[in-house]
């Protein structure tokens, strides 16, 4: 089954922020990026509610200290985001969770928030931008 209850009550705020009319404008600044999300068959459909369950379990047991394995602790993480990016909740809360994995024992944590991006990084105008970070982060891991 395809909730719109549930679908308004996890996503259905998101779009409240940003000027306009059409559905998703959370997701992208580029408004042909989000014009073409939803006009493509295969984006922007309604999760069934196992999808939303499922993906509401994840974010539970992701944030759950006990449910780690931590194996490599030195292990390089990368935390990337559009700074008007409403799953954010918060800059404060994007900045908890790199938190929470200093404190789970992870040393090699850093995070970039991307200035005017929203949801979807890879998909703005500047994206480059998002490109050139990704591949300096990597470099820095093949450098060790």
């Amino acid at each position: 089954h395809r909730s719109k209850l549930i679908e308004k009550l996890s996503t259905g705020a998101y779009d409240r922020p940003f000027e306009g009319n059409h559905k998703n404008r959370w997701i992208s600044a580029n408004e042909e990026n989000v014009h073409a999300f939803n006009a493509h068959p295969s984006d922007g459909f309604t999760f069934t509610l196992n999808g939303y369950k499922n993906l509401f379990k994840l974010v539970k047991d992701v944030y759950t200290p006990g449910n780690w394995s931590k194996e490599n602790l030195d292990l390089p993480i990368l935390f990337i985001a559009g700074e008007d990016d409403p799953v954010l909740l918060s800059i404060e809360k994007w900045k908890e969770a790199q938190s929470f994995l200093k404190m789970e024992g992870y040393k090699n944590v850093e995070g970039v928030l991307f200035d005017g991006m929203r949801h979807e990084i890879l998909n703005e105008k500047n994206k480059e931008l998002v490109y050139e970070t990704i591949l300096h982060f990597l470099e820095g891991i093949c450098g060790r």
